[in-house]
């Protein structure tokens, strides 16, 4: 309106619902070194809302949204070094049943990889490379950024289990995060706050009383089908606009 003022309040109205649905598929190679995963999402979002458009009473608004997300990776893993590869990409369409609302498309897409070296002494060195990408959001809101960290870690003690690790975080100092939220009424693009390059100091001690219950009851060690823990254990790497 004339003063700039703009007014909400609640409405129960029938015809708001989503439907969601996710497939996962993991596949190690015969060799069982290589491994292969793949994550398949779909979601469709269903919201009404009311929006002024110039007249004296609101006129009602359908707002359908899709969103598709697909997540594919391969792993390696010997007994000297782990690598793995990812990569991924997102597509979100909104429609509404307002003509002058015009259609919103966004695409995520990126990829990754992980590196763990194991060392004599019980050492790991490890690091990840990321980079995202975006498209379609408001002006400034697009980012193509990378983040890379790497750590250090160290096991000791009695069956491995104490570990003292050391990683540093954003080292190329990058990182943003931006999200969209489309309902009924509006489209509203945001970006959080995060911290920059810090570096942390973990210690961590890990208790095996399930192996003495074991010992007493004369149990194998882990049930069946349980991994094995390599080495005693290695520790893992880090990885509106309104209408």
């Amino acid at each position: 309106n004339n003063t700039g003022v703009q007014t909400t309040m609640p409405v129960n109205v029938n015809g708001v619902w989503n439907v969601n649905g996710m497939v996962m598929y993991n596949m190690p190679f015969k060799n069982k070194k290589f491994r292969f995963n793949t994550m398949t999402n779909a979601s469709y979002n269903h919201n009404i809302g009311f929006v002024n458009t110039g007249g004296k009473e609101s006129e009602r608004n359908i707002s359908r949204t899709v969103n598709v997300y697909e997540n594919l990776g391969l792993n390696y893993n010997s007994d000297l070094f782990d690598v793995g590869i990812t990569g991924n990409y997102s597509y979100a369409l909104t429609g509404n049943s307002i003509q002058s609302r015009e259609r919103q498309q966004t695409m995520n897409f990126g990829g990754g990889m992980d590196v763990a070296v194991y060392i004599p002494g019980n050492v790991t060195v490890g690091t990840d490379l990321r980079y995202s990408g975006s498209s379609g959001y408001s002006a400034g809101y697009d980012r193509n950024q990378w983040m890379w960290n790497a750590q250090v870690s160290w096991q000791f003690l009695k069956g491995k289990q104490a570990t003292l690790m050391f990683k540093i975080y954003d080292i190329l100092r990058q990182v943003s995060n931006i999200s969209r939220t489309a309902t009924g009424n509006y489209i509203q693009d945001v970006e959080y706050n995060t911290l920059s390059s810090y570096c942390m100091l973990y210690f961590s001690y890990r208790f095996n009383t399930m192996g003495k219950r074991q010992q007493r009851s004369g149990r194998p060690d882990g049930p069946p089908g349980m991994m094995r823990e390599r080495g005693g254990g290695r520790p893992p790497v880090g990885r509106m606009r309104p209408f």
